[in-house]
C-alpha cells in the first residue's frame, strides 16, 4: 500500500507515493522548504479525514502556522481538529533532560500516537539527536532504533534534516528525497526508495499559496498517431517546404525585421480558418500587444490561446506543465522568439521533451528564433533544438543596389520534394507575398550577393 506526499505529480515519480510504515527523509539547506514539505504533507492526509501528529524539535508549532502561505493557514482552519503537534523544544526541559535521548523520543511519539490514533507524523528537525550520539555509527543506531520503534507502532513518518551531504540518516530512511533553493528555483530529487522504482533526476518544485507542487522533468506519453499532410499558411509555401505533416518541427530563423512572428500569425490563422485550436507561446511580447498586432494585421485568432512567458522569469519545467495544460485538442502551436531565454542542460531538456511530446500528440509546431547578425556569412545562431526539428526555413536579407531584399531558403525538410533554390518574398500591405527563385543572384548565403552575369545566366538556362 502507499501513502500519498501530499503532492500528486510527485506521487507519480514514486509509483504512488511513500510505501506504507516506511521512514522517510526530507533533507535540503535552510530555506528550501523541508517544514512545508511536512506540514502539506499532514494537511494533504487531514483533508482526508485522518488524525496526524507534527513533531517539532525546535521551532514551535503556532510560528509555523503563522507563517504559513494563506491558502495553507486556510486549509489548517478547516482540519485543525484532526492535526496534533508536539513541542519538543518546550517539553523537553519539563522531562528534565537537557539532551535528547532516541529512546525518550520514540516513547513520546509512539505514546501521542496511540492517543490520537494516528499513523501519519511527520518529525520536523532530527538535528537534537547530535549532541547525545557524537560518532556518526551512534547516531545511525539512535536513527534506526527510532524509525524501528515507529513502524512497530504502524506509522508512516516523514522527517527533515538540513543539508545535502550525505548523513546518518540517509542509511537508516527508506526514502530519500532532496529539495533545491538556489534564490530563484527550486528543484526536488528522489535519491532513494527502498523496494520501489522511481522517476531519477531533478524536478521542478514550487511553493504555492495552496501548498507545494512539483513539476516533473517528463511528460505523459501519449500514443502517437498517422500523419496527415496540411498547409502551412502562405500561398505558395508548400511548393517551396514540400508535403507538411502533422506532428511536424519546423524552425524559422532569420534577423529581426524579415517576418518570423508574422509568418507564425500566418500559420496560426491557418487553424484558426477551421475552427481548429491552436496555442501561441511569445516569449516577447504580453498577450495583450499580440492581440493588437493581429487585429491591426487582419487577422482571426478567435481559437487560439495565447500564452506569455517573460523570458527573465522563466521556470522551464512550470512553463511545460502549465503549456501542456493547454495542448488537449490543438492543432498547432508556435514558440516565438526561443532565443529570448538564455539556454542552458535544464531547458534543453525540457525543449526536448515537450517537442517530443508535441511529435507524439500529432501537432504541428513553429519555433521562431531571432539570429543576431542583420548581414553576415551564414549562420543559424545557438539553436540547440536543431536535432529535434523536421523543416528549417532561414530568412535573409539581401542588399542589391541601394534596396535590402528579402529571401529564404530551406535548410532541411522532412519532404524529398523541397526547393533548393534561393526564394525572394515581400512583406507588404497585403501580407507576405512569394516572388519566386532570385535566379538572378549569387552570393546571397555567404552575406555578399550580386547579380549573375549573362554569361553564367544563358549557360543555366540551357543546362
Amino acid at each position: 500500500m502507499r501513502i500519498g506526499t501530499g503532492i500528486p505529480k510527485l506521487d507519480s515519480l514514486m509509483q504512488g507515493g511513500f510505501l506504507e510504515h516506511s521512514f522517510n527523509l526530507i533533507k535540503g539547506t535552510q530555506g528550501a522548504g523541508k517544514t512545508l514539505f511536512a506540514v502539506n504533507y499532514l494537511l494533504y492526509h487531514a483533508k482526508a479525514g485522518k488524525e496526524v501528529l507534527y513533531v517539532s524539535m525546535e521551532e514551535s508549532w503556532d510560528n509555523i502556522v503563522k507563517n504559513l502561505p494563506e491558502g495553507m493557514k486556510k486549509t489548517y482552519e478547516e482540519v485543525k481538529d484532526r492535526v496534533h503537534h508536539l513541542d519538543f523544544g518546550s517539553i523537553r526541559p519539563l522531562l528534565g533532560k537537557d539532551v535528547l535521548d532516541v529512546n525518550l523520543l520514540a516513547e513520546v511519539i509512539t505514546t501521542n500516537m496511540g492517543v490520537h490514533k494516528t499513523n501519519i507524523i511527520a518529525l520536523d528537525g532530527i538535528a537534537p539527536l547530535s549532541p547525545k550520539y557524537g560518532t556518526l555509527q551512534d547516531l545511525r543506531a539512535a536513527i534506526f532504533e527510532l524509525s524501528h520503534r515507529i513502524k512497530r507502532a504502524g506509522g508512516t513518518m516523514l522527517f527533515t534534516s538540513e543539508g545535502r551531504s550525505a548523513g546518518a540518516e540517509e542509511y537508516v530512511a527508506d526514502s530519500v528525497l532532496v529539495l533545491y533553493y538556489d534564490g530563484i528555483h527550486r528543484r526536488i530529487q528522489i535519491l532513494k526508495m527502498r523496494g520501489s522504482d522511481f522517476v531519477y533526476g531533478k524536478h521542478g518544485f514550487k511553493i504555492s499559496n495552496n501548498g507545494l507542487e512539483v513539476y516533473p522533468s517528463i511528460l505523459p506519453k501519449v500514443e502517437p498517431q498517422k500523419p496527415q499532410t496540411v498547409k502551412f499558411g502562405i500561398k505558395g509555401m508548400e511548393k517551396i517546404l514540400g508535403n507538411i505533416y502533422t506532428g511536424d518541427v519546423t524552425l524559422l530563423t532569420g534577423p529581426p525585421g524579415t517576418g518570423k512572428t508574422l509568418m507564425a500569425y500566418y500559420f496560426l490563422n491557418e487553424a484558426a480558418k477551421k475552427g481548429e485550436k491552436c496555442v501561441y507561446v511569445s516569449f516577447a511580447f504580453p498577450e495583450k500587444d499580440v492581440l493588437k498586432r493581429v487585429k491591426d494585421l487582419g487577422f482571426n485568432l478567435s481559437t487560439c490561446k495565447i500564452i506569455y512567458q517573460d523570458p527573465f522569469n522563466f521556470d522551464p519545467y512550470e512553463f511545460m506543465w502549465k503549456a501542456l495544460k493547454e495542448l488537449n485538442n490543438a492543432k498547432r502551436v508556435v514558440l516565438d522568439g526561443i532565443n529570448e531565454v538564455e539556454m542552458n542542460d535544464e531547458i534543453r531538456k525540457v525543449y526536448h521533451e515537450f517537442l517530443k511530446n508535441l511529435k507524439e500528440r500529432n501537432i504541428l509546431t513553429l519555433i521562431t528564433y531571432t539570429t543576431p547578425t542583420i548581414i553576415s556569412s551564414y549562420s543559424l545562431g545557438n539553436v540547440n533544438v536543431i536535432y529535434l526539428v523536421d523543416n528549417i526555413i532561414d530568412l535573409r536579407y539581401a542588399e542589391i543596389g541601394a534596396e535590402l531584399r528579402k529571401v529564404m531558403v530551406v535548410i532541411k525538410s522532412s519532404s524529398v520534394n523541397y526547393e533548393r533554390g534561393i526564394i525572394e518574398y515581400e512583406v507588404g500591405k497585403d501580407g507576405i507575398k512569394l516572388l519566386g527563385k532570385a535566379e538572378y543572384l549569387e552570393g546571397i548565403i555567404s552575406g555578399i550577393p550580386r547579380r549573375l552575369e549573362m554569361k553564367k545566366r544563358v549557360e543555366k538556362f540551357f543546362k
